[in-house]
């Protein structure tokens, strides 16, 4: 929070609930207020002497007064940006006797600041009773909505385009428990028009009730060791578990440089509003010390 102290308690605020108290600023009896303290009390000109202040003295009421700042373009480019991505074309695998053993995951690139988080998910193939691993497909998540479980949710998504028979894996429980409950109970709009991600639990939905389907998914406890698998099976979910894991974080590698230009220029600005919200934060503490 960028105010460390309660500047809307001013005499102001008091004198209306309490009119004994005068609304007048104790250090040079005008009219008390937020407006009055910062940028106007004369008893505090001091403070507006040195070069921190002609830096904050042009900015606007919110920003000097509640820290907020606004929604610039260069955040907008870094959306419509993330919006342009699209999801990969899938090749459905070879149909055969058996059964699909597909892996997915999703992974998330912090940046120094939120609005710069960056997702991406990938899917891989396992044989049964076999070190073999393949990576089917790493990829960005698209659109503005950057969250590691719709990256998860994603690679469900991807997942079950590659074959009409499989067993998936994910180390998402909640992902997990809601594709089980769309196999048992179906789809039931008004249960699912309260969820978030609400585009991609419609595609899971759509690819479930493909004809001559049958899928089954099965939750992996993330980020084991070998040594604590309780046996074979737990031992082959571990390892394949950690290489679509791995798979998922490489995305981040694969940014487009339009994506990359901008996701850059967001990270300069917020630097820049970083700095002016510091400032602006100082000010704020050495006019309330005067106060308290």
């Amino acid at each position: 929070n960028p105010t460390p102290y309660n500047l809307n308690l001013t005499n102001r605020v008091k004198h209306k609930f309490n009119p004994e108290v005068s609304a007048t600023c104790p250090l040079c009896s005008e009219l008390d207020g937020i407006r009055h303290r910062l940028p106007h009390c004369p008893a505090l000109e001091y403070l507006r002497a040195d070069d921190h202040w002609s830096q904050l003295q042009g900015l606007p009421d919110a920003i000097l007064l509640g820290g907020l700042l606004p929604h610039s373009s260069v955040m907008e480019d870094f959306a419509t940006q993330l919006d342009n991505l699209r999801f990969p074309m899938v090749e459905p695998l070879p149909e055969f006797d058996g059964v699909h053993h597909l892996f997915t995951d999703g992974s998330g690139k912090k940046g120094d600041f939120p609005n710069e988080f960056l997702c991406s998910f990938a899917v891989t193939l396992a044989e049964p009773h076999s070190a073999e691993n393949l990576p089917l497909l790493s990829a960005l998540l698209p659109g503005r909505e950057q969250t590691v479980f719709r990256a998860e949710l994603a690679a469900v998504v991807v997942a079950l385009q590659y074959s009409t028979c499989s067993n998936i894996y994910t180390d998402n429980q909640a992902v997990a428990l809601s594709v089980q409950r769309l196999l048992l109970l179906g789809w039931d709009e008004k249960y699912w028009a309260n969820k978030g991600n609400l585009d991609l639990w419609r595609s899971v939905w759509a690819l479930l009730c493909r004809p001559g389907c049958s899928h089954r998914i099965s939750w992996v406890k993330a980020h084991r060791a070998p040594h604590q698998a309780s046996g074979a099976h737990d031992l082959w979910t571990i390892i394949r578990n950690d290489r679509a894991d791995a798979a998922a974080a490489f995305c981040d590698r694969l940014v487009p440089l339009d994506l990359q230009l901008a996701r850059d220029q967001l990270h300069h600005e917020n630097c820049a509003f970083a700095s002016i919200r510091r400032n602006v934060a100082l000010f704020q503490r050495n006019v309330w010390q005067h106060f308290t």
